[in-house]
């Protein structure tokens, strides 16, 4: 034990003790369940956000999710909270089908030129 801590000190502890050290739980627990889903890396405040967004689909009361993520004042829930509106969600579904690796034999890589680019068509 260190600092002379008692085994129980901590609600979470490493098996010497010590407080676990973010780092260490990212990089060895979330990172790897992350991978193993296909989610691009984020931290643990990135959950926080997400939360706020899914009960914002689930048109929870604004007052009910500054109560669970214990915001003192509902501007900062406000500010977690990233909307998205039907029509954004079926772009965006759209976009995921047609660059999917299974569609892929659909995507033309040669975009269309503006006039003034200066690039050949």
């Amino acid at each position: 034990m260190s600092q002379g801590k008692s085994p129980d000190a901590f609600i979470f502890s490493s098996k010497k003790g010590t407080p676990l050290r973010p780092n260490n739980i990212i990089r060895r627990h979330l990172y790897p369940l992350l991978d193993s889903l296909k989610i691009p890396h984020g931290g643990f405040h990135a959950f926080r956000h997400a939360s706020a967004s899914f009960m914002d689909q689930l048109n929870v009361p604004m007052v009910i999710r500054q109560k669970r993520l214990g915001h003192a004042d509902i501007s900062t829930t406000m500010k977690y909270t990233h909307s998205v509106s039907e029509e954004e969600r079926r772009v965006s579904e759209k976009l995921g089908d047609f660059l999917s690796l299974e569609n892929g034999s659909k995507i033309n890589p040669s975009f269309p030129k503006s006039p003034d680019s200066g690039l050949p068509n």
